[in-house]
């Protein structure tokens, strides 16, 4: 990026624009970063570090179906937001980083890190928390695991209240959580967060879990939605 202007590259291929970057592989996060939106293929995830920003602007992490989306390694005070997280074993890992220098062993531990606008799908485990990481809190996120929503190892107290796991019944959410009795989980949300996407003709409201939409004809004034939507 110079003077505000995106590289260009060989074939018209425009490089990173100047208000993101791109994700790659094992890419270690350690400051305030915006990813580009758009779908990132990467079989080993991202790695945050101490007092890191991420956001991923609306940008989807698809991984192999193993490994892990974004690895809290040793992190403390960092926040990761609006990411799409999808098809790893795990969709968020917190642990505790181990470091040796010279003679002396430095041991880190995740502390303090924070979740917001996470959709984490067709995962195993949706967050996976080891290693005596603490005060972690979940916000505003839909979670859906085939395992486990929260893998939580430790003995520390979560806070994961008002996100989605997938269901309203109470019972399968509990069955979802491993040490439930230290994840703060209430109240929690309903299948009915609204996402919106704004066309050059029109408005199309939607609902995160469903095929139910409305679309508002911003010329014609016109309002059109499936049969399901109202019921649903």
């Amino acid at each position: 990026c110079y003077n505000n202007i995106s590289n260009i590259y060989l074939n018209e291929i425009i490089g990173p624009k100047c208000d993101c970057i791109f994700a790659t592989e094992n890419m270690q996060i350690n400051s305030n970063v915006k990813l580009c939106k758009q779908e990132y293929n990467l079989s080993s995830g991202l790695i945050l570090l101490n007092g890191a920003i991420l956001d991923c602007n609306g940008a989807l992490l698809y991984g192999p179906g193993t490994g892990i989306g974004i690895n809290f390694n040793g992190a403390v005070n960092s926040l990761v937001k609006n990411c799409n997280i999808e098809n790893y074993e795990t969709g968020v890992y917190f642990s505790t980083k181990y470091e040796k220098i010279g003679y002396n062993n430095f041991v880190y531990t995740s502390n303090n890190n924070k979740l917001e606008n996470l959709k984490i799908s067709n995962v195993d485990y949706g967050i996976y928390i080891q290693d005596n990481s603490r005060s972690e809190y979940i916000v505003n996120s839909s979670i859906i695991a085939r395992n486990y929503s929260i893998y939580n190892s430790v003995s520390y107290f979560i806070d994961a209240r008002n996100n989605f796991w997938g269901t309203i019944n109470e019972t399968e959410i509990e069955n979802k959580f491993l040490n439930k009795e230290n994840i703060s989980y209430i109240p929690y949300i309903n299948d009915t967060i609204i996402d919106f996407e704004i066309n050059e003709n029109d408005i199309k409201f939607s609902k995160e879990h469903s095929k139910n939409y409305v679309y508002l004809d911003i010329k014609k004034t016109e309002v059109r939605y499936n049969s399901d939507w109202l019921d649903k």
